[in-house]
C-alpha cells in the first residue's frame, strides 16, 4: 500500500470516532552515515525510520499520538491514544489544522543523482576528506572524526478538511575535526559542507579548509584588554544568529520570552542588517513546498535595513494574534507536533569581501570560533563568550589569538555591525556573511 493511501486509512478510522478535526503525519527516511579514521571505515550505518503521528481534535482540545508500528492492532491504539489525550488536555479555541490550498510552491527538495551513488564512492569521498587534510601540512598530526552522512526522506500529511500533501527529498553533509601540532603546540580545525546533492559537496575543500583553521591557530596568544573592532566569521556570524533567532519566534514574543515583543516598525539592527527566512530558498536545506502542517511555505522578511518588519508564526501562534501562518510549522519527525520554527533563515549577504573588510581595520580582532554559545540569554540578550580568532593589524592578519574573553548584548552587536560581507554561506538551516561590528570589549590578560 502507498503511503498515502495508508495514511487515508487512518484518517477514515479516526473520523469515525465522531472527534472535530483530524490530521495524519506519517515520514519515511532512510539515513546512511560513515566515518573514516586513518584511511578506513570506522563505522557504518544504514538506518531506517518509519513513523505515524496522529492529532485529533476533540471537544476543543488536541491529543497527539505516534507509532513506527503501521499494523491494524496498533493503529487503532494510537488513535484511542489520541483521542483520550484529548480528553485530558484543556481546549483551546486556537487549536485547529489548515484547510487545503489550491497549489503548493514549486520547491525540487530531491536530488534523484544521490540515489545513484554507490557505498564505495561515498566512502572514497570521505577518505578524500581526510586524506587531503593530511597531505595539507604534516603538521595535522591527528583525525578526531572524518564522517558523511545522507538522508533520503519522504513527508505526507491529511487532515480531515480535505488537506492532501507529500514529498520528497534528500540532504546529505560531511566533516571533519583534527588536530595540528607544533613541537608541544595542539590546535583544533574543523570544516564542514552541506547539500541537496552529492555532487554539490567540496570533500577536498572540507579537508584543505579543516587544515588551515588548525595550522593559522598554532601559536595562538593573548592579547591585552581593550575595546576594538571585531569581525565575525561567517559561521560565528550564524551562531550569533541563531540566539538572535529565538527572538523572532511568535511563540516567544507571546509568551514574553523575546527581545523584540512590542518592537514591530522599530529600528532593532544596523540599517546594514536584513535578516530573511525563506521557506522556498532554491537548494535550501529547509526549503519545502508546505510546512510540518501542510501550509505553504514561503519567504518572509523579518528585519529589513534594519527595521523588524514581523515574526515567524505557524498556525496556533497565527490565530491567537489574528494574522496568517507564516509556514513555519516545524516538525523534527514523526514524534513530534508542529511548532515555530526556522526554514532558511540568513543575513542578506552586503557588498564586501572579508579581505576587503581586514584591509578596512588599523587594529581588530576576526572571531574564528566561540565557546559556551549555549550560555548566551536568549530573553536579555546578554553573554560572555570564550572566543578564538587572528589579530589584525595595519589591514592585516597578524597573529593568532585566544584565551580571550567577549561580552556584551546581542542587540547591541546586531545594532552597531558597520560592514556585511558578500561570503554568505549556509550551515544547515541558518547562514551568515562575514560581520564588521564596530567596537567591543575583549577581555584579554590585562
Amino acid at each position: 500500500m502507498k503511503s498515502i493511501d495508508f495514511c487515508r486509512e487512518v484518517l477514515k478510522e479516526a473520523q469515525a470516532k465522531h472527534v472535530q478535526e483530524t490530521e495524519v503525519y506519517m515520514v519515511s527516511s532512510t539515513s546512511t552515515s560513515i566515518e573514516i579514521k586513518d584511511q578506513k571505515v570506522d563505522s557504518f550505518e544504514l538506518a531506517k525510520d518509519n513513523g505515524i503521528g496522529l492529532r485529533v481534535i476533540a471537544d476543543g482540545a488536541c491529543g497527539f499520538s505516534y507509532s513506527n508500528d503501521f499494523s491494524k492492532k496498533v493503529i487503532k491504539n494510537i488513535i484511542e491514544k489520541a483521542i483520550s489525550s484529548a480528553k485530558n488536555t484543556t481546549p483551546d479555541k486556537f487549536r485547529s489544522f489548515p484547510k487545503p490550498v489550491k497549489e503548493y510552491p514549486e520547491v525540487n527538495c530531491l536530488d534523484k543523482g544521490l540515489m545513484k551513488i554507490s557505498v564505495e564512492e561515498k566512502i572514497d569521498k570521505t577518505k578524500l576528506i581526510e586524506k587531503t587534510a593530511r597531505d595539507f601540512d604534516k603538521r595535522i598530526v591527528n583525525i578526531r572524526k572524518c564522517s558523511y552522512e545522507d538522508t533520503l526522506y519522504e513527508v505526507v500529511i491529511l487532515n480531515s478538511h480535505g488537506l492532501q500533501y507529500s514529498n520528497k527529498g534528500t540532504h546529505c553533509s560531511c566533516s571533519i575535526t583534527l588536530i595540528a601540532q607544533e613541537n608541544d603546540i595542539m590546535e583544533t580545525g574543523w570544516e564542514m559542507d552541506f547539500s541537496r546533492g552529492f555532487k554539490n559537496l567540496d570533500f577536498e575543500k572540507v579537508g584543505r579548509e579543516a587544515a588551515k583553521r588548525g595550522i593559522e591557530m598554532l601559536g595562538a596568544t593573548h592579547v591585552e584588554t581593550k575595546r576594538v573592532p571585531v569581525l565575525l566569521d561567517p559561521y560565528v556570524g550564524m551562531e550569533f544568529l541563531s540566539i538572535f533567532a529565538s527572538s523572532l519566534s511568535a511563540d516567544n514574543v507571546q509568551k514574553g520570552k523575546s527581545m523584540l515583543g512590542g518592537k514591530i516598525s522599530e529600528q532593532v539592527a544596523s540599517p546594514n542588517i536584513t535578516i530573511i527566512d525563506d521557506g522556498i530558498l532554491p537548494e535550501g536545506i529547509g526549503s519545502s513546498p508546505a510546512d510540518g502542517e501542510g501550509v505553504p511555505m514561503q519567504r518572509t522578511v523579518l528585519i529589513q535595513s534594519g527595521i523588524l518588519k514581523g515574526f515567524l508564526y505557524d498556525l496556533y501562534t497565527a490565530k491567537k494574534d489574528n494574522t496568517s501562518s507564516t509556514g513555519n510549522g516545524s516538525r523534527s519527525g514523526f514524534k513530534d507536533t508542529p511548532h515555530v520554527g526556522i526554514s532558511n533563515l540568513y543575513i542578506e549577504k552586503g557588498n564586501f569581501s572579508q579581505e576587503k573588510i581586514i584591509s578596512e581595520i588599523d587594529e581588530g580582532f576576526l572571531i574564528r570560533e566561540v565557546m559556551g554559545m549555549h550560555t548566551a540569554n536568549p530573553i536579555s540578550g546578554d553573554f560572555s563568550l570564550g572566543v578564538s580568532g587572528l589579530w589584525i593589524k595595519g589591514g592585516k592578519v597578524s597573529f593568532p589569538v585566544r584565551g580571550v574573553v567577549l561580552s556584551g548584548n546581542i542587540l547591541d552587536l546586531f545594532k552597531s555591525i558597520e560592514r556585511v560581507g558578500a561570503d554568505l554561506r549556509f550551515f544547515g538551516r541558518m547562514g551568515s556573511p562575514t560581520l564588521l561590528v564596530k567596537e567591543m570589549n575583549i577581555s584579554g590578560k590585562g
